[in-house]
């Protein structure tokens, strides 16, 4: 697909809608946590029920990745104290990252990064209109570095029956 560096200023987004799907986005390459099955046959569910709202992130026409956000809250405790607010809340807002994606041609070319910064961002503008101060996500074990490396830290991890652990990890935003 691409095989010059991507200028990301050149990179747009859209909401996801049926007219803007794309059949041909794939994201299937160690695909363990059903992302490309989310974008293909859930994603339009997810928007009818306001569940979780995707955009879409176009380079030279071609979509090269996706998330889809949702708000959530983390509760204080889970927080360590150095990321706790001054207000001592049971609950913080937080602007969640339910799904993020690349193309497989982008991999390790930056999008998944620029989706990354595109996420803190949103939340930051999101807070000057309604009540976020982080933004959290969930993921596997092998994905734990690649977050941490962007600025996102462990705040839990969670065991499930018969499946592999998952880690709910969390950033601030200013």
């Amino acid at each position: 697909m691409l095989s010059h560096p991507i200028d990301f200023d050149k990179i747009t987004n859209e909401l996801f809608t049926k007219e803007n799907y794309d059949p041909s986005f794939t994201c299937d390459n160690g695909d363990e946590m059903g992302l490309n099955e989310f974008y293909h046959k859930e994603a339009f569910e997810y928007q009818d029920e306001r569940l979780g709202i995707t955009h879409q992130f176009r380079y030279l026409g071609r979509v090269v990745g996706f998330v889809t956000l949702a708000m959530t809250d983390i509760e204080r405790v889970k927080i360590p104290e150095e990321d706790q607010l001054f207000l001592h809340q049971k609950v913080y807002p937080a602007l969640l990252i339910g799904r993020l994606a690349s193309h497989n041609d982008c991999r390790d070319r930056g999008v998944r990064t620029y989706l990354c910064r595109w996420c803190i961002g949103f939340a930051i503008k999101t807070s000057l209109n309604v009540g976020c101060r982080y933004v959290a996500l969930e993921t596997i074990e092998k994905r734990v570095e690649w977050y941490q490396g962007r600025g996102f830290k462990i705040l839990e991890r969670v065991q499930h029956e018969g499946k592999p652990d998952t880690f709910w990890m969390y950033q601030k935003i200013d």
